[in-house]
């Protein structure tokens, strides 16, 4: 039920990137805020979303099904606020803040298509079953054939009952605009990874679970997914960057400490860092340290340094950053270089199966030349290799032999190879 906390919160963030297209009501707290109290407001809010779905039976599905979370979760909120330690008034005024602004210009889908609003929904953890929120601008213009750009941005640290999440989001204006070449806009969506856990364990779950759950909502370009984040979240970035780096197009990590992972994990993966040189709080040299050591293996590395500018993270760069990042599309590297860190172990379609009890990272190098893959691996007993167009990218018509430790383990058409080393 805590998780709900954070979910609450979130929904207060619509409100406040809608301001003049909620209705303006005087809604003063009251003094006392009991359980009546707040019965009577979750109950006035399923009217006015009740009355939003009955007077359009073909509402939007994605609108009906942000007014069925809400509610849900407005609920669950509730039920926390009435707990020792809990704000009833707080939970009172966010309800009829929400309801001002169905009763405005949020109750119509047409405010969400043209990206006035972001939605806020839901999922369900694939790691621990708990429900877990996100924001998500939808997309505009013209559908590209291989689907929407996806931007995937992570928040800084804050509040932990995400108070500053809700009220500010993370998405200003400028970069909420931005298109790309093609004119279209992208879908950005905005994970609450757990508030301030960052996306560690379970947070980074949570991103890769909210991708899954956008991609059964829009079409979206799987060479085209992208990753940035500010403060705590552009340390997230490093993170899934080193630890996932096949399924971006390209990282944004900004104003952020950097990361002790597997550098060489980078290979093929652009990356834009920017840090301000008056940053106090997460001081630069860790930005600096990372650029130069991922130069010197000749990664595609650059790093921007904001003149006489402190922690806070400038509308315009953040708009600038969405424009680079629109520009890449998804490479696969010749040789792919990955090191397995914890539960990760997939790059470009090859994963490491299985490994034995070691203190170092299991790792593989990948060279392809025509139609023979040559797999090098240390700390690795077996390895799925999907050689097919989801995977290192061979036609279905081609015929391929893959070697693994100079040994030849298939040799056929495209498919899901399982190799072991007893083979």
């Amino acid at each position: 039920m805590r998780h709900f906390l954070t979910v609450f919160s979130s929904v207060l963030f619509l409100a406040v990137l809608l301001g003049p297209l909620a209705a303006q009501t005087d809604r003063t707290v009251p003094a006392q805020v009991d359980r009546k109290a707040l019965d009577t407001a979750l109950e006035l809010l399923a009217a006015r979303c009740q009355a939003i779905l009955a007077a359009d039976l073909e509402v939007h599905p994605l609108l009906r099904r942000y007014l069925e979370t809400l509610q849900e979760l407005d609920r669950a909120e509730c039920a926390v606020a009435l707990t020792p330690g809990g704000d009833p008034r707080a939970a009172w005024s966010y309800i009829h803040r929400q309801i001002d602004l169905l009763d405005g210009q949020g109750g119509v889908w047409e405010t969400y298509a043209g990206r006035k609003a972001s939605l806020v929904f839901s999922i369900i953890s694939s790691r621990d079953q708990t429900k877990q929120i996100y924001r998500v601008l939808v997309p505009a213009g013209r559908q590209p054939a291989a689907g929407y750009p996806l931007i995937v941005y992570l928040h800084g640290a804050g509040a932990p009952e995400s108070m500053r999440f809700a009220w500010r989001g993370f998405i200003s204006p400028p970069a909420a605009q931005v298109v790309d070449a093609q004119g279209v806009a992208p879908i950005i969506v905005e994970p609450w990874t757990r508030g301030n856990a960052g996306v560690g364990h379970e947070g980074g779950t949570d991103v890769l679970d909210i991708i899954k759950d956008i991609g059964s909502v829009f079409p979206v370009d799987p060479d085209r997914v992208l990753l940035s984040g500010h403060s705590m979240g552009g340390q997230g970035v490093w993170m899934l960057g080193l630890y996932d780096p096949g399924r971006w197009a390209a990282i944004a990590p900004l104003s952020a400490a950097g990361d002790l992972g597997p550098l060489e994990n980078l290979t093929g993966l652009p990356v834009r860092a920017w840090h301000g040189d008056g940053d106090v709080k997460v001081q630069p040299g860790g930005s600096i340290r990372m650029i130069e050591n991922a130069k010197r293996l000749g990664l595609e590395a650059e790093l921007i340094i904001g003149k006489g500018i402190g922690h806070s993270l400038p509308d315009a760069v953040q708009a600038e950053i969405f424009g680079w990042l629109l520009t890449q599309v998804r490479k696969r590297p010749n040789p792919i270089i990955f090191n397995a860190v914890g539960d990760y172990r997939q790059r470009n379609g090859i994963t490491i199966k299985s490994v034995p009890e070691t203190k170092q990272w299991p790792r593989f190098v990948c060279s392809i030349k025509d139609a023979t893959v040559d797999i090098q691996s240390t700390g690795a007993t077996g390895l799925d290799i999907d050689l097919g167009p989801a995977g290192l990218g061979y036609p279905n018509s081609a015929s391929v032999t893959v070697k693994w430790n100079g040994k030849e383990v298939y040799q056929g058409m495209p498919k899901v190879v399982s190799a072991s080393a007893d083979q």
